[in-house]
């Protein structure tokens, strides 16, 4: 004795997806080996993710706030999804936002690793400038002058 079940799903599928026919049949702990079934079809993604940067330079000023994911276009295409991983100045990185980079031109990749095993990856030049601070209050401003061969100053 045993238990079957199938599962039968709607997807649209990419044209560039291949088809394999499979057939089942069972077999017994006797080795008795029962029919084949008739073809199902199964369709196996192959498909390869794309990445985009949305620029390919962005100049920022230091502690301005941008997502490394709003940086990017991702599409998975096919049926399967994976994740996006990132980089930056070759080396790998736990920083999610652009608030979190020095001073300075920094190189962001960003990889897209899908489940079928097939990745992509597009990068992104970020330059930081310095944030400028100008103090608030009330300041008197004094002009200074000096005239050459004069020796008066005011």
């Amino acid at each position: 004795t045993g238990t079957v079940s199938t599962t039968t799903t709607s997807q649209k599928f990419a044209s560039n997806m291949k088809a394999y026919y499979v057939y089942f049949r069972g077999v017994d702990s006797l080795g008795n080996k029962g029919t084949w079934s008739s073809a199902e079809r199964m369709y196996i993604d192959t498909v390869s993710p794309t990445v985009t940067a949305n620029s390919t330079t962005l100049e920022i000023t230091e502690g301005d706030s941008n997502t490394f994911d709003s940086l990017f276009t991702v599409t998975w295409g096919g049926i399967t999804t994976g994740s996006r991983t990132y980089t930056l100045n070759n080396a790998s990185t736990s920083y999610t936002n652009t608030s979190q980079l020095a001073v300075g031109t920094h190189t962001l990749k960003c990889t897209a690793n899908k489940n079928n095993g097939t990745s992509a990856n597009a990068s992104v030049t970020i330059m930081v400038k310095a944030k400028v601070t100008v103090p608030t209050g009330s300041y008197t401003v004094r002009e200074h002058y000096r005239y050459s061969n004069d020796s008066r100053r005011s």
